[in-house]
C-alpha cells in the first residue's frame, strides 16, 4: 500500500455516515490531529535515538503517545466519537505534563498547554467545559513549575502576563468559532432554502411533465378522431377532381385537396412529436435510391414552385447511392425544408435541392429568400420557435423544423443551418458514411395493375356509416360485391353464412373491435385474407395485427388506388394459395417437397447461426442470402 493510500485511510477512519456536517467535521479533525501527532512522535523517536545520550525514556514516552493515538482512532473506528474526543484531550494533558516535568524539564514544553483550550473550543460546545479546560491548562502550566522549580530564579515565563496570553488565545479562537457558527447557520438556512427550491422545482417539473403528457395524449386522440373525416373529405374530393376536370369546380376541388394534405401533415407531425417525446417513434429503415427519391419530391413540388414563380433546381449524382433511412419520415423532412423554402422565397427567386458526396453524403436545400436573422438561428430548431416576420405572423405552427431535427437525429444524421438574410439560406443534412453506399443494381419497379377480378365478395366492417358508403362506392366501381357489418360481432355472424373472399375491417369499433375480430377469425381456422384500415399509426398496434397474420395494414387517410391495389394483391395471393391446396400430390412428390422444405430450413438456420453475432446482419441481408425478396 502506498503512503498516499495510508494517509487517505487514516484521514477517513470511522467517519460517521450521517448528514450532520458538524459531526463529520469533528471526526475528520480528530483524524488529522492524530496524523500530525504521529509524525511528531516518529520525528522525536528518531532524533532522540541519534542525538540523546540516554534516549530510552524519551523513546518510550513518544511510543506511548503513538499508541494512545492509535487507541483514539480505534475508538473512532468503533463509532465512539465522543469517547475518542475525551481521550484525545486527556492524552494532551498527560503527554504535555509528562514531557514538561519528567522527560524534558526546563525545555518550555509547558507552552503546549496553550493549545488545549483551543482544541476544546473546536470539539466542545458547552461553555462551562471550555472554561474548565482553560483553567485546567493554566493550573497544569503554573503548579508543576512552582512545585518542581525547574527554572530556578528564571520566572519570566510564569508571570501573570502569561495567563493573559492563555486568555487572549482562548478569546480569539472563541471569537472565530462564534463567527464560523453564525456563518454555518446562514449556510444551513441557504441549504434548506436550496433544498426547498429543489423540491419545488421537482414538483413543478413533474406537474409540467404530467401536463405535457396530457397535451400529447389529447392531441394524439384528437388527431385519431380527425383522420376518419379527413379520409372521407379526401376520398370524395378525389372524385370531384376526376369529374370536374376542365371546369371551374376543379380549381376549388384542387384547393380543398391541397388544404386537406396540409391538415394531414400537421396531424402526422403532432402524432410523431408525441411519439418522440415518449421514445416510441421507431424507424422502418429501408434502402432508398437517393436520385429516385429526390427526383420524385422535385416532381411533386415543381408545380407549386412554378405557380409562385420560384425556380426549383435539382442537382444529383451520376452514380446511384442507396440511403439507409425510413422513407416516409425522411421524405417528410425534405418536404418540410422545401415547403419552408417555397414559403420564404419571393417570386423570381431560386431554390436548389442537391446531393453532395464526399467522406459523408450531404442533402442540401438552398434558397435566396428572406433568410433567418443571426439571433434566431440558434433557436430555429426548437419547438414553437419562429423568426418574427410578416410570413410567420400569418402562417406556420413552429413545429416543422423541430420535427425535422428530431427525425434526422433519430436516424443518426445531423442537420445544420447557415443563413445570411436576403442573400442565402442553406439547410444541410449530413449523413455519415455507414448509412449510405454505392450501388450498380438496376431499378426493379413492379407496377401493379388495378383489379380485374369480378364477382368477388368483400365483407366490409366499419361502424362509421359515411366511411362504409365511401369504401363501398370505391370497391363496387371496380366490380366487387360488398356486404356491410357495423362491428366485429355482426361480421362474424355474416362470415359464417357468406364465406366472403376478403374481409376489410376498421380497427376501432364498439361491441367488438378489429383486433378481436381478427383473433376470432384466426382461431376459427378461417383462411380468408384480411385488410385492416385504421387511424392509428403507432408501431405496437401494427405489430399486434401483423403477428395475428393479417394480409395488409392501411392507415387513414389513404388514396383509392392504394386500397384497390392491396385488395387486388390479397385476392391474387389467396387464389394462388387455393390453387396450390387443390393440387393432388402423389407420395413421391410429397416426399420431394418435404425434403426441399427440410433443406430450406437447414440452410436458413445455418445462415442465422453463422451471422448471429453480426449486429449489421438484419432481415434484408438474410433475405439476400436466401435468394428471397
Amino acid at each position: 500500500m502506498s503512503m498516499l493510500n495510508i494517509y487517505s485511510y487514516l484521514a477517513k477512519v470511522g467517519l460517521p455516515n450521517t448528514e450532520n456536517l458538524k459531526e463529520r467535521k469533528k471526526a475528520a479533525l480528530i483524524n488529522k490531529f492524530c496524523i500530525f501527532w504521529y509524525h511528531t512522535s516518529i520525528v522525536f523517536i528518531v532524533t532522540d535515538y541519534f542525538f540523546v545520550e540516554d534516549p530510552l525514556n524519551q523513546i518510550l514516552g513518544n511510543s506511548a503517545a503513538f499508541l494512545g493515538l492509535v487507541f483514539v482512532q480505534y475508538l473512532q473506528y468503533k463509532s465512539h466519537y465522543k469517547w475518542a474526543i475525551h481521550w484525545f484531550i486527556v492524552m494532551c494533558f498527560l503527554d504535555f505534563y509528562f514531557f514538561a516535568n519528567v522527560l524534558a524539564p526546563s525545555s518550555l514544553v509547558e507552552f503546549y498547554f496553550l493549545a488545549i483550550p483551543g482544541i476544546g473550543l473546536i470539539f466542545y460546545d458547552n461553555k462551562k467545559v471550555n472554561v474548565a479546560l482553560l483553567i485546567l491548562s493554566l493550573l497544569f502550566y503554573y503548579l508543576p513549575n512552582i512545585y518542581y522549580n525547574h527554572y530556578g530564579s528564571s520566572v519570566e515565563y510564569f508571570t501573570p502576563t502569561t495567563a493573559g496570553l492563555f486568555i487572549a488565545i482562548y478569546s480569539l479562537i472563541l471569537y472565530f468559532k462564534e463567527l464560523n457558527k453564525k456563518n454555518e447557520g446562514l449556510l444551513e438556512l441557504e441549504r434548506d432554502k436550496v433544498i426547498d427550491d429543489k423540491v419545488l422545482l421537482e414538483k413543478q417539473s413533474q406537474e409540467l411533465k404530467e401536463l405535457n403528457d396530457f397535451k400529447s395524449h389529447f392531441f394524439v386522440n384528437l388527431s385519431h378522431e380527425i383522420r376518419t373525416p379527413l379520409t372521407l373529405i379526401k376520398g370524395y374530393n378525389k372524385q370531384l377532381l376526376k369529374e370536374s376536370s376542365g371546369n371551374e369546380v376543379y380549381d376549388i376541388a384542387k384547393m380543398v385537396d391541397d388544404q386537406t394534405s396540409s391538415i394531414q401533415e400537421i396531424i402526422d407531425n403532432i402524432v410523431d412529436l408525441s411519439r418522440l417525446d415518449n421514445n416510441e417513434l421507431t424507424l422502418d429503415r429501408t434502402l432508398i435510391d437517393i436520385n429516385q427519391f429526390l427526383g420524385k419530391l422535385h416532381s411533386d413540388f415543381q408545380p407549386l414552385f412554378e405557380k409562385k414563380g420560384v425556380e426549383l433546381l435539382l442537382t444529383i449524382t451520376r452514380s446511384k447511392y442507396l440511403l439507409d433511412a425510413d422513407k416516409v419520415l425522411f421524405a417528410r423532412c425534405i418536404t418540410n425544408l422545401l415547403t419552408n423554402s417555397l414559403k420564404f422565397t419571393m417570386s423570381g427567386g431560386k431554390v436548389i435541392l442537391k446531393v453532395v458526396v464526399g467522406a459523408q453524403l450531404e442533402i442540401v436545400v438552398q434558397d435566396n429568400g428572406i433568410g433567418v436573422p443571426k439571433e434566431d438561428q440558434v433557436l430555429i430548431f426548437e419547438r414553437f420557435k419562429q423568426s418574427k416576420n410578416d410570413i410567420t405572423q400569418s402562417q406556420g405552427s413552429g413545429i416543422g423544423l423541430s420535427m425535422v431535427k428530431a427525425i434526422v437525429e433519430n436516424h443518426g444524421f445531423d442537420i445544420t443551418l447557415n443563413s445570411e438574410p436576403a442573400i442565402s439560406t442553406v439547410f444541410t443534412i449530413t449523413i455519415p458514411s455507414n448509412y449510405f453506399k454505392l450501388s450498380s443494381d438496376e431499378d426493379k419497379n413492379t407496377i401493379l395493375s388495378l383489379p380485374e377480378d369480378k364477382q368477388k365478395t368483400i365483407l366490409l366492417v366499419d361502424d362509421h356509416e359515411d366511411m362504409r358508403a365511401y369504401l363501398s362506392q370505391v370497391l363496387e366501381t371496380y366490380g366487387y360485391t360488398v356486404v356491410h357489418a357495423v362491428n366485429g360481432q355482426e361480421a362474424l355472424s355474416i362470415y359464417e353464412s357468406l364465406q366472403p373472399d376478403l374481409v376489410i375491417t376498421d380497427y376501432m369499433m364498439p361491441v367488438m373491435d378489429g383486433l378481436s375480430l381478427v383473433k376470432s377469425l384466426k382461431e376459427s381456422g378461417a383462411l380468408v385474407p384480411i385488410i385492416v384500415i385504421t387511424a392509428r399509426t403507432d408501431q405496437s398496434s401494427k405489430l399486434k395485427l401483423l403477428r395475428l397474420g393479417i394480409d395488409a395494414y392501411l392507415t387513414k387517410p389513404f388514396v383509392e388506388e392504394e386500397l384497390l391495389i392491396l385488395t387486388k394483391n390479397c385476392l391474387l395471393i389467396d387464389a394462388d394459395r387455393k390453387e396450390y391446396i387443390a393440387v393432388e400430390f402423389d407420395a413421391a412428390e410429397k416426399e420431394e417437397l418435404a425434403q426441399e422444405q427440410i433443406a430450406f430450413n437447414e440452410r436458413l438456420m445455418q445462415i442465422i447461426e453463422e451471422n448471429i453475432h453480426d449486429k449489421r446482419f438484419k432481415v434484408p441481408e438474410l433475405a439476400e442470402k436466401m435468394y428471397m425478396s
